[in-house]
């Protein structure tokens, strides 16, 4: 028998847990711990976006109207680690959470999370250049440049990227020109970051949530940006526009952006190092502050051309190999085409593209570097990295950073965008990761971000229960909650909260289910595996193996055991009715009828390490496996003499053999009868 301690804890260590930030649920509806009163009647749009909604706040014994929550959606991850680091770590000059929690909202009748802010009562920056700019060097440098470097500079210390500096989130005091940078938690990292202040690398992610965590040159790309909006004022005139990305790509930022207008040699510099294409030459803290100290620092020009020949595609010519990625991506069936050709790896070999003719030759010419050809578009993919080494996975309609699948996933499936869902299985599928790792992770987070990877992997293509799209959600997200529509109005953050949940469930309704996504919510938070780390799992009848009851067995007596919750005879009534069609496998019905018998007397007790105990224990098994063959080779017997009667060649032949017996029988039999009735007759 089993017994409790054999259990095999050795679950992997995860991420998926709270215990880091431990969240704390509110008792009263739209009241975060008996201080903060969320008035749902008073919405902020302009605060708002799909990953949460703003509201107005007011705080117990306080007048100030200035503070605000964010209702956040509960489909979509949080930057969760970046919330209670500025909590607990507040950095001067840039809106901090003042507190969090979960708080059930009336609105939606749904415990969702929400974090408190406020708001500075002082005006943005983009409100104050449109009443006094445009602004002089010195202004930008001395009252806008050096305090928000400054601020970046502790919040990077963190691992924090901003990805929202733009005039309409930066604040200025109008009295003493004193800077407050805007909160950085409305969403993923460069959400609602218009891509007039984005990198190019992030700028052309499609859709617009797989911009990825970004890196600390993302914050200093759009701190040039805005200095050049304060340079220029009314006359800056750069609007979103669908070619804006593509003229970028073609000509440089610099160059799209200053459109050959002068710009005070002063702060020149500045800018170009600032808006600058190249990630490895782009101007950040510790450039700043030299060229601010007066050091002679050397400016790379941005117009991004890579030679005087320009390349032809699609009846276009591109002067860099950056836009031409961009463009064959946008073009995706004439870049299968294209790359068939070999103009490229002329015109590279032409340019001394020595380092990218070796690499699209491995790809392009297999057959003679011994490479696998692989799908066509893991081709392409591969092949737009190596054209630019900085840009996302890009994927038909596709453009999305490696550490932004996850967002991409949980999007998709809530938006039931099944579109994305198998352009991530594709992505997760292709052998394509490593390269996409190298340049903007650090060690530390490339390997967080490929082991999450190599599970998700694992996961998505199985259809068991505990497996799939649903499992690749909880990999890829470990601080989601449970997305389960059957706990909707619940938000549970780790197993200990479920267990407790569904057991509530199953005792409220007889009809409750365990659905995929609990099982895989259980899944990735005990971190199991395909043999769900269970070292007994051997000693369960292959007969049961693969049936999603006893995976869901499994799972629930390892996570009774590691959380202690030893009662849930509610949920073991239902694991219990799963089980039940497998007891059909056992032939004999007065053996079926005791296991039958046994689970049920276990339901009371709510243990499923004892509910487990009885499927292991395959003795009865063994013994109805035996009858079942003495039968089966019984009834091969009786089967193969029906087969005989009804074979008349073979009747007719046994027939006449028998016939030729019965008549040497008969023969001998005369034989005999004359042989005797001779011998009395003669004597």
């Amino acid at each position: 028998m089993l017994e409790e301690q054999e259990l095999n804890m050795n679950i992997q260590d995860n991420n998926h847990e709270y215990s880091k930030y431990p969240i704390k649920k509110s008792n009263i509806i739209d009241v975060l711990k008996e201080e903060y009163l969320i008035c749902c009647l008073e919405f902020i749009p302009e605060l708002s976006n799909i990953f949460c909604k703003a509201y107005k706040v007011k705080r117990n014994n306080s007048d100030n109207t200035n503070l605000y929550a964010l209702v956040y959606t509960k489909s979509l991850p949080l930057r969760l680690s970046v919330i209670d680091n500025l909590k607990h770590n507040p950095i001067n000059n840039i809106i901090s959470p003042i507190d969090y929690g979960i708080v059930k909202i009336s609105e939606t009748n749904m415990e969702q999370f929400v974090v408190i802010l406020e708001k500075p009562s002082i005006i943005s920056l983009d409100e104050y250049s449109k009443e006094h700019g445009p602004f002089s060097a010195e202004f930008i440098t001395d009252i806008i440049l050096i305090p928000i470097c400054q601020i970046l500079q502790v919040l990077h210390s963190f691992g924090i990227v901003h990805g929202n500096i733009n005039p309409k989130n930066i604040y200025i005091d109008t009295d003493n020109k004193k800077i407050v940078l805007g909160d950085c938690v409305n969403g993923n990292t460069g959400f609602a970051q218009n891509i007039i202040y984005e990198s190019l690398e992030r700028a052309e992610c499609n859709p617009m949530i797989t911009k990825g965590d970004g890196a600390e040159h993302t914050d200093y790309f759009a701190l040039g940006v805005t200095c050049l909006y304060l340079f220029f004022g009314h006359d800056f005139n750069v609007t979103e526009s669908d070619d804006l990305v593509n003229q970028r790509f073609m000509y440089g930022s610099y160059k799209i952006y200053t459109r050959g207008r002068s710009i005070a040699m002063s702060i020149r510099p500045l800018i170009k190092g600032l808006v600058n294409d190249d990630l490895e030459t782009r101007w950040q803290f510790q450039e700043i502050m030299d060229w601010y100290n007066r050091k002679q620092l050397s400016v790379v020009d941005n117009e991004d051309i890579d030679s005087n020949h320009n390349i032809m595609f699609n009846n276009n010519y591109y002067p860099n190999l950056r836009s031409l990625a961009y463009n064959m991506h946008q073009n995706w069936e004439k870049a299968k085409a294209f790359l068939k050709e070999e103009v490229l790896l002329k015109w590279l070999e032409m340019n001394s593209k020595s380092q990218q003719v070796v690499k699209l030759e491995k790809l392009l010419k297999p057959k003679i570097y011994g490479t696998g050809t692989g799908d066509k578009d893991e081709i392409i993919i591969k092949a737009l990295c190596i054209l630019d080494q900085y840009a996302p996975i890009r994927l038909q309609d596709c453009a999305v950073s490696l550490d932004a699948l996850g967002v991409l996933i949980a999007y998709a499936l809530s938006e039931k965008a099944n579109s994305y869902v198998d352009n991530i299985r594709r992505i997760i599928n292709m052998s394509i990761w490593n390269e996409f790792t190298e340049l903007d992770y650090t060690e530390e987070k490339a390997r967080e971000l490929l082991m999450h990877l190599s599970r998700a992997k694992y996961a998505i293509n199985k259809p068991g229960i505990g497996f799939g799209v649903e499992r690749c959600l909880y990999e890829l997200n470990p601080n989601l909650p449970c997305q389960s529509p059957l706990i909707a109005e619940e938000y549970i953050t780790s197993v200990y909260e479920l267990l407790l949940c569904i057991e509530k469930k199953a005792e409220q309704s007889s009809t409750f289910v365990i659905d995929r996504h609990i099982a895989a919510f259980l899944a990735a938070n005990l971190g199991m595996d395909q043999r769900l780390n269970y070292k007994d799992y051997n000693k369960v009848s292959k007969r049961f193996l693969d049936h999603d009851a006893i995976t869901i067995l499994i799972m629930m007596a390892i996570a009774q055991e590691k959380y202690k919750i030893y009662k849930l005879s509610n949920l073991s009534a239902i694991v219990v009715e799963m089980l039940l069609p497998l007891l059909e496998m056992v032939g004999n019905y007065k053996r079926r009828q005791a296991l039958h018998n046994n689970l049920n007397n276990q339901i009371p007790r709510g243990d499923f390490i004892k509910l487990l105990n009885i499927i292991i224990d395959t003795s009865y098994l063994e013994l109805d496996r035996k009858e079942m063959e003495l039968a089966e080779q019984q009834l091969a017997s009786i089967n193969e003499q029906i087969k005989e009667l009804h074979d008349e060649k073979q009747c007719y032949v046994k027939g006449y053999k028998l016939g030729l017996k019965l008549c040497a029988v008969l023969s001998y039999l005369s034989c005999a009868i004359t042989f005797i009735i001779l011998i009395i007759t003669k004597f």
